[in-house]
């Protein structure tokens, strides 16, 4: 009797799948991101979504691009790619790669505007039983995404359009056929490099800081509106209806009912200013939790009212909820929309939790990602910086770009490693780096928050510029009950810092969260000044500058600069001064030749080099840089003292804390010739471990040369590593050297190093200063001479009254007024020589000549006292 219904069942078994061998279902056409974002590998350009699959291997699909101001060599890399159900959007860790034959018309004409994909599973007849290959569908939900490359230089006035050429397909034996829009929608590509995005409170766009008297806009409107990409305005809430048992959408946050959707005083301020100052700038609305949010897991009935936006996004309210989005999307006429909901928690490690209220938010993200295409509207996520709010790598991709929140409520939130936290709990999940916009805070710790405005106006009367590099100062205060001894706010510095980083690396733009808490435009302490310096909305399509008969690059621009630097082995001519009005970025290693022409690099005093990390219009040279000026009136900084980020009194230092105005490293081959540097007074370069005026480090290898050559240095500003303890410490580091020339000057004993025909000019004011750790040396020339071998051949300083020239030497005496070292066997340096002009009255020659050591005894050496 057990055979007989074994049997029975396995011929049951046969039928069935013969009958689903034969069934017909449909795939659904995919369109996610309608806006591409250019500098991304993986852009998923559209999708196929299959609905009852019964499992087998996929023949051939067909796709066809259609291109408008742009052409097929802006793309690259096609992949077709397999997702297991359900899925809401690309998401690359859970997706597998399918390696089948790949075929692409117009391959040899890289202009065309038209031409097709198309892959073929070329094992298809022989497993259209047995599945053995990676072209399996398993279950319902499964996708298909057709991927590509795309550069970022594609123009911002770029349209494409993505079509699945194949009527039908076959998956095993079963037959599925397309279904797509009428008319289906186009791709467009972002038109700003970086987004710059505001977060804004309806009640302080009219009457905003920090009485609620002015106008955050009031001041300079134009200038910070055309500096903002995204105007977000925040305090949208979703509200249930007991009554109806239904959700809508309210701008009140204390409502409990439901509640019409009307327009703001704030919304119409903001679209007045949009048209007024900066037309293409998005008008966005975030959607956050809802009233009386919590972050605990919910279930079903009252529960769900802790978490409107949570009990919206399930199965009976969902589709409903959508629509009403989309009403205020098409009334307020809004460009996107973000949502705000740190929730739900990942489990230890920060994995995805397997949850409902993960397939829920999923499944919200899906519906308004599909809901918003045909309207090209934006669909954004804000993301916890701590990672255990994170949402699902599935949810990330489904959005056009992560609000990334890289800060937090306490003391470890102000630099570099807490900036980390912010993004990697994107990047772990593989969300592209362009698609990350980088969060920033205009607020105070979290034990007290009285805004930026307020922490400014008490920064006000510490003094500056101390105040400007500062994270924390100590204080003691007392707010809502709460006491402490600092302030943690973000400063300037750090500000553009991360902003300078979020150029560097690559990521997708800036978010200010707070915006509204702003000082004044004019205010030196304005951070949305600041953040304007460092990364604004520029197109991102950088021209190639001319090329020379000689090869040679011919620059005259800023952005000409820029494009050198993302390109740093050519040949280069300046054949015009360059006046830099934003903060140029250090060049990486530059290995070819510069050629000045004669011509001058300006930076104003607006504009800064400063990151986190080595500072300097060139980190690295190992090529020649020559006939060339730079003038500076800003600062050079770099923010490396937060690389521990341990707290206001941070010991820890990065490995890469030098600042210099034209060169940070100068290595093995390198080479400066004919080269002048100008501090103006005011001006200022701040190291962490170094400083210097020209050349941070001239370091050669055993065999290799390095020449510095016919340089001068005339400073009126300040060259300085240093600590400031008044308002918390920034840095203590031993064995720092500031220079006049450069701070450090050594090698190996077989080294080419060679220092010739050099001149510091000291003029009243100049400071060259390293007064933080200990064995700490500053001089004139070179702060510190580590090398046997280097051939030092004129090196000459010129000392002005009023000059001044510190250090915290405790082995050998320091400072100096030519050379110094913490050396102890340096008495054996040869080949120096050069002089020193002073006026007698003025310079501390009987300090100097009495405590200093082999230097000013080398042969050669002449003082000449005036």
């Amino acid at each position: 009797m057990k055979r007989l219904l074994l049997r029975m069942m396995v011929v049951l078994g046969i039928i069935a799948l013969a009958q689903m061998a034969w069934a017909e279902g449909t795939a659904t056409v995919l369109r996610a991101h309608p806006w591409l974002t250019r500098g991304v590998e993986k852009e998923s350009l559209i999708g196929l979504r299959f609905a009852g699959a019964y499992g087998g291997g996929l023949d051939k699909l067909v796709f066809r691009l259609t291109l408008k101001q742009c052409v097929r060599s802006d793309f690259s890399n096609f992949q077709l790619w397999i997702q297991p159900g359900p899925a809401y959007a690309f998401y690359e860790a859970k997706a597998v790669l399918l390696n089948g034959i790949m075929t692409r018309t117009a391959d040899q004409d890289p202009e065309a505007t038209t031409f097709t994909v198309t892959f073929e599973n070329a094992d298809y007849a022989a497993m259209a039983q047995v599945r053995t290959n990676g072209w399996v569908f398993t279950g319902d939900g499964d996708r298909l995404w057709l991927t590509a490359s795309v550069k970022e230089s594609l123009s911002p006035e770029a349209e494409i359009l993505v079509e699945v050429v194949s009527q039908t397909c076959h998956l095993g034996g079963n037959t599925y056929r397309l279904a797509d829009a009428e008319t289906p929608p186009v791709h467009r590509v972002y038109p700003y490099r970086y987004r710059i995005n505001a977060y804004l409170r309806n009640e302080r766009i009219k009457g905003a800081l920090p009485n609620n008297t002015s106008d955050v806009f009031d001041s300079a409107p134009a200038q910070r509106v055309a500096n903002l990409t995204d105007l977000t305005l925040i305090d949208l809430y979703p509200v249930y209806d007991a009554t109806t048992d239904s959700f809508s959408l309210s701008w009140d946050r204390k409502k409990v009912a439901a509640g019409t959707v009307s327009d703001t005083a704030g919304m119409a301020r903001l679209r007045t200013l949009r048209e007024a100052y900066h037309p293409k700038a998005r008008l966005h609305v975030s959607l956050t939790m809802g009233a009386n949010q919590t972050l605990d897991s919910m279930n079903t009935g009252a529960a769900f009212l802790a978490s409107s936006l949570g009990h919206a996004s399930g199965d009976r309210y969902r589709a409903a909820f959508v629509q009403h989005i989309v009403d205020l999307m098409k009334a307020k006429q809004l460009d996107g929309l973000d949502i705000d909901w740190e929730y739900p928690n990942t489990t230890s490690g920060h994995a995805e939790a397997n949850n409902n209220e993960y397939h829920k938010y999923g499944l919200l993200m899906r519906d308004l990602a599909e809901a918003f295409f045909p309207y090209g509207w934006e669909l954004a996520m804000c993301t916890n910086q701590s990672g255990w709010h994170m949402p699902g790598g599935e949810m990330l991709a489904a959005a056009d770009f992560i609000n990334a929140m890289a800060y937090g409520p306490w003391a470890t939130w102000l630099g570099n490693s807490v900036m980390n936290q912010g993004i990697n709990v994107c990047t772990e999940r593989n969300v592209p780096k362009r698609r990350i916009v980088v969060g920033q805070a205009m607020y105070s710790n979290g034990a007290q928050q009285p805004g930026w405005n307020a922490c400014a106006s008490r920064l006000a009367t510490l003094g500056y510029p101390a105040a400007w590099d500062c994270d924390a100062f100590k204080e003691a205060w007392t707010y809502n009950g709460k006491s402490g001894n600092y302030y943690y706010f973000l400063g300037p510095s750090t500000y553009r810092a991360k902003c300078n980083r979020v150029r560097l690396e690559g990521y997708g733009g800036v978010m200010s969260w707070g915006y509204y808490s702003d000082v004044a435009w004019s205010h030196p302490l304005s951070l949305g000044k600041h953040q304007a310096q460092a990364i604004w909305p520029e197109s991102g399509v950088t021209a190639v500058p001319p090329q020379a008969a000689d090869g040679f690059y011919e620059l005259d621009s800023e952005a000409d600069w820029e494009w050198l630097r993302k390109n740093p082995t050519v040949n280069a001519r300046l054949m015009a001064d360059i006046t830099f009005t934003h903060d140029p970025l250090p060049i990486g290693n530059f290995s070819g030749v510069l050629e000045g022409n004669g011509h001058t690099l300006h930076l104003p005093a607006d504009t800064w080099i400063c990151v986190f990390g080595n500072a300097a219009l060139i980190d690295s040279l190992s090529g020649t840089v020559r006939n060339l000026k730079v003038d500076l009136a800003g600062r050079v900084i770099t923010r490396a003292d937060r690389a521990g980020d341990s707290g206001p009194e941070t010991q820890q230092l990065a490995g890469e804390a030098t600042a210099a105005v034209l060169v940070a490293d100068l290595t093995s081959g390198g080479m400066l010739e004919s080269v002048s540097v100008t501090l103006r007074e005011g001006s200022e370069v701040q190291g962490g471990n170094r400083a210097a005026a020209v050349v941070g480090a001239s370091w050669s290898a055993a065999g290799a040369t390095a020449i510095v050559k016919q340089v001068r240095a005339d400073i009126a500003g300040k060259v300085h590593v240093s600590t400031e303890t008044a308002i918390g410490t920034l840095w203590d580091a031993p064995q720092c050297a500031a220079g006049g020339l450069t701070a450090w000057f050594g090698g190996p004993a077989d080294t080419g190093l060679l220092l010739e025909d050099c001149t510091v000019t000291l003029r009243p004011g100049a400071v060259v200063a390293a007064t933080t750790g200990s064995q700490s040396s500053a001089a004139a020339g070179i702060g510190h001479l580590n090398n046997y071998n280097a051939k030092i051949n004129g090196l000459n300083i010129v000392y002005c009254t009023g000059a001044a020239v510190s250090g915290k030497q405790t082995t050998v005496a320091t400072p100096m007024p030519w050379i110094a070292s913490y050396s102890q066997t340096s008495e054996n340096y040869p080949g120096i020589s050069g002089k020193i002009e002073a006026a007698a009255d003025t310079f501390p020659w009987e300090t100097w000549w009495l405590k200093t050591y082999a230097p000013l005894r080398a042969p050669g050496y002449v003082l000449r006292l005036h």
